[in-house]
């Protein structure tokens, strides 16, 4: 499962997404330059440009961590 883990965080890292778990969080780790900012659940916050692809690449990288998992 590590594997899986780093490639989604490799996935929020290239795409400008963050978990943030209340207001001061949040602020502290938004880029003005690329809002507005999506809400994806769970405290993950993409910007709103950049988000369908963190959908992909998390997507992308949860089946290969589970096709590897299987073997």
């Amino acid at each position: 499962m590590k594997v899986t883990k780093d490639l989604i965080s490799q996935a929020v890292e290239k795409n400008n997404g963050f978990w943030a778990f209340g207001e001061k969080q949040f602020l502290e780790q938004y880029k003005k330059h690329l809002k507005p900012y999506v809400s994806l659940g769970n405290g993950l916050y993409a910007p709103k440009k950049t988000y369908k692809q963190l959908i992909i690449d998390i997507n992308t990288a949860t089946s290969k961590g589970y096709k590897n998992a299987k073997r």
